[in-house]
């Protein structure tokens, strides 16, 4: 266990019994949580592991083709029984597709991954793989979706909200889910949300940033 440089030359001339005994009570705490993490962290998460096939960065790799085929059997909900094997050949095409978008921007950075799958979903290639990778994304993107909005101060409405979830759930497979009030004002609870009424006078609208604001709108949803 490493405490820091100054913590070595301090200790080492420290021989105060309270002092070996944090020492090695801090020493037994560090092991015991790292055992603890290695025993509950989903390292060896089959689901993960498939999951993670979808970024980009790891196209063109045998492991990566293995894994995105076996995403069907553990992401049962979301591909019918005639499109598993138009995914399996999507798979294929993918991996060696050289029309693909860059994973990164004009400056060399990363692209979110949900941003790049949009432009492929866009190109209307692939569409059993597309359809795999919507679920999946929407797994994550809830968050990340309201916390866009929230960023660049976009109204969100109740109504939004409810829309927003049904359509995760359609893409997760979840037909039946209805997002009513009840479900709304739990999940406002749950992630400390609060809705405050939106002021203005009517007639006295900035167009320019209607026209922004719809924009960002579009992007987000």
């Amino acid at each position: 266990m490493f405490l820091g440089s100054a913590e070595s030359v301090v200790s080492k001339n420290l021989k105060h019994d309270t002092v070996v005994a944090f020492l090695k009570q801090a020493n037994q705490a560090y092991v015991e949580c790292a055992q603890y993490l290695q025993k509950k962290l989903p390292l060896n998460s089959s689901l993960l592991q498939s999951i993670s096939a979808i970024d980009p960065i790891a196209r063109g790799h045998s492991v990566t083709a293995d894994r995105l085929k076996r995403l069907p059997k553990l992401v049962t909900n979301v591909l019918m029984q005639e499109e598993e094997m138009q995914y399996s050949l999507d798979v294929h095409l993918y991996q060696v597709d050289k029309f693909l978008p860059s994973y990164t921007d004009e400056h060399g950075n990363v692209l979110q991954i949900d941003l790049w799958w949009a432009a492929v979903f866009r190109s209307n290639k692939y569409c059993a793989l597309s359809k795999m990778v919507r679920a999946i994304l929407s797994c994550f993107h809830g968050p990340q979706w309201f916390k866009q909005a929230r960023d660049k101060n976009i109204p969100i409405s109740g109504p939004i909200m409810r829309a927003k979830a049904e359509q995760f759930a359609s893409a997760l497979g979840s037909q039946d889910f209805k997002a009513s009030t009840g479900w709304l004002n739990s999940f406002k609870d749950g992630n400390d949300i609060s809705f405050k009424a939106v002021y203005g006078e009517s007639g006295v609208v900035n167009i320019q940033a209607a026209d922004e604001w719809k924009k960002h709108l579009k992007e987000i949803i």
